[in-house]
């Protein structure tokens, strides 16, 4: 049973064995006791941290500064000051107004020269105390659907697989929290731009046997990485106990050209793997082989040098 009034260490869980993994914490949102048919959940465990951080108020200065893919570039390449200080011109039939710049009004002007930040796939981060704007893709939940999507994701798994000790790390954590809670996990992965390597983040969330819901607010996501420069690849979950087939709200949830997979049947000691994306072209999703984007644990060298000069080969005539 899980104690309201406690923070659990899920570090803790691994502690009998000798595996590094990314430390968080699972904390209990103060809500009534939830009982499913075949868990032994009592409430929604929540990935989060122990202190809520506030939205700052979008209000852009002329020394703001926007931080993108690992580059800052003033506002000022985007807006004139007059326009940061009075407002952008708005016309309303005969009339004319000026109205301060919004966030909206800043993204389309960035995807101008960032096509990757699309509507409905970019929300701006901003960060007061630094005068820092930092867009961060994040794909909408309940089927919304955008009308346009980066395929770089693809592109740079055809340049450099995801590693396999990535996607052990996360089968570790997901088993624990399945053996555990019986429930579901999100994480993220991410190209870093400068180390030419993946890695992976879980964002904070509640977890329940049939579903996990990413809370974690775009301004946190953003401190979070604020020193690397990176492009988010694919979000992953597991599906604990149940097989890695897609359900539907993952059909309604994954659609962007972002890559997303799933981790079924987390018991078997090979557990199930789908991995797909979403083409906005026909509207459908499209399954892809999970040896083209994962590098499999056969492509690893061994862990000990073995003396094999006693085999010999003996080939067919």
């Amino acid at each position: 049973m899980i104690d309201k009034n406690k923070q659990l260490d899920f570090f803790s869980l691994f502690e009998e064995e000798n595996v590094s993994v990314q430390q968080f914490e699972v904390g209990n949102r103060n809500t009534q006791s939830e009982h499913k048919k075949g868990s032994t959940l009592q409430e929604k465990p929540t990935m989060n941290s122990s202190v809520v951080e506030k939205k700052d108020k979008f209000d852009l200065t002329t020394e703001t500064l926007i931080n993108f893919m690992g580059h800052s570039y003033p506002i000022t390449d985007y807006f004139s000051i007059a326009e940061i200080q009075h407002g952008i011109e708005k016309k309303k039939k005969d009339e004319v107004s000026y109205e301060k710049i919004t966030e909206e009004d800043l993204r389309k002007r960035l995807e101008k020269h960032f096509p990757v930040l699309v509507r409905d796939l970019t929300t701006l981060a901003y960060i007061k105390k630094k005068d820092l704007i930092v867009p961060i893709l994040q794909a909408k939940k309940k089927g919304q659907l955008i009308d346009s999507a980066p395929s770089y994701a693809i592109d740079l798994v055809r340049q450099k697989k995801i590693s396999f000790s990535l996607f052990r790390d996360f089968v570790i954590v997901a088993k624990k929290i399945s053996d555990k809670y019986g429930s579901e996990v999100h994480a993220d992965i991410y190209f870093d731009l400068r180390k030419n390597e993946y890695f992976m983040d879980f964002p904070e969330q509640t977890i329940h046997p049939l579903w996990t819901e990413v809370s974690e607010e775009p301004a946190v996501t953003a401190r979070k990485f604020l020193d690397k420069q990176y492009v988010k690849v694919m979000e992953i979950h597991s599906h604990h106990i149940m097989p890695a087939i897609p359900s539907a709200t993952d059909d309604l949830a994954e659609r962007t050209s972002l890559l997303y997979a799933i981790v079924g049947n987390i018991e078997d000691f090979y557990p199930s793997v789908t991995v797909r994306t979403f083409d906005i072209k026909t509207n459908k999703h499209v399954k892809i082989n999970v040896s083209d984007v994962f590098k499999s644990y056969y492509e690893m060298s061994p862990t000990n040098q073995y003396k094999l000069d006693g085999i010999s080969v003996k080939r067919h005539d």
